[in-house]
């Protein structure tokens, strides 16, 4: 069996006076999740907006990230305590955690 799903991710990139902030927005067909990330350039080092970019498009998807594995490892454990009740899906065979 295959399953796909698409997944559309707007993310916005703001850099003004040496600071970029990203705003990131996930919609799945469960929930919307919305994260942000920042940089700050150093006074001394040469206005590159690009850096600033990747920085904070990165940190907010790191955190994006973070939420969705903390959403699917909570989906886990109601998996797994109901079936211990005898009353929820089968086995979710293979997922690992960390």
């Amino acid at each position: 069996m295959r399953h796909v799903i698409d997944w559309p991710i707007t993310l916005r990139l703001v850099e003004e006076d040496g600071r970029t902030e990203a705003q990131l927005i996930l919609d799945t067909d469960i929930a919307t999740f919305s994260s942000s990330g920042e940089a700050q350039r150093n006074p001394a080092d040469p206005d590159v907006p690009a850096i600033g970019d990747g920085f904070a498009a990165g940190r907010a998807l790191i955190d994006l990230g973070n939420r969705l594995i903390r959403m699917a490892d909570a989906e886990v454990d109601e998996v797994d305590e109901g079936r211990r009740r005898g009353s929820g899906p089968p086995p979710v065979g293979g997922w690992l955690r960390d």
